[in-house]
């Protein structure tokens, strides 16, 4: 599949197949979760998570594969390892990208069952849009008044959540009332 989508991603990912940068095996008292983690030494990411033979495995290894090719291509290609690193603010853009980039190699994964998998992948993909948009927004409103407090912090949160979001509102309303 990563040979298929550039020769750039094919030669991260043989890389990484080749030094065996990967750990997908869950096994007892092994921690949960999955992450991408970089060796700068080596100039090498590694790839980290526990396969349960679900779908969730393929959003897995795309969405950490993606975090993986930033590091791998831009530590080969810009003169300081400090360059090398996305920030906070766009680190989920490589890893959200990779996976709808797969999205023609699903059937490869999920045979018939393919159509289901890019609905319902997609449909969460879009349904994070308001929730990204709102943390953005937080963001430049909070830098925009460098004196506001945590309370200010909470009012800027509940307005943003009321416009981009309003159905959290509106069940944060009726809980409290």
């Amino acid at each position: 599949m990563y040979e298929e989508m550039s020769p750039e991603t094919g030669e991260f990912f043989n890389f990484m197949t080749e030094h065996e940068l990967f750990d997908f095996v869950t096994r007892e008292n092994k921690h949960l979760g999955g992450y991408c983690t970089f060796m700068p030494n080596y100039k090498a990411p590694f790839i980290f998570s526990n396969f349960n033979g679900t779908s969730a495995d393929i959003d897995v290894l795309t969405h950490e594969a993606g975090h993986a090719f930033e590091a791998y291509y831009a530590s080969r290609r810009l003169p300081l390892m400090s360059q090398a690193f996305s920030t906070s603010e766009i680190n989920e853009i490589h890893s959200m990208t990779m996976e709808l980039f797969a999205y023609p190699y699903m059937e490869r994964f999920f045979g018939d069952k393919t159509g289901k998998y890019l609905y319902a992948h997609f449909t969460d993909a879009i349904k994070t849009i308001p929730y990204l948009v709102s943390v953005d927004e937080f963001q430049h409103r909070v830098f925009e008044n460098p004196g506001s407090t945590s309370a200010d912090w909470r009012r800027f949160w509940r307005e943003i959540e009321a416009k981009y979001m309003p159905w959290r509102s509106s069940a944060r309303s009726r809980s409290t009332a």
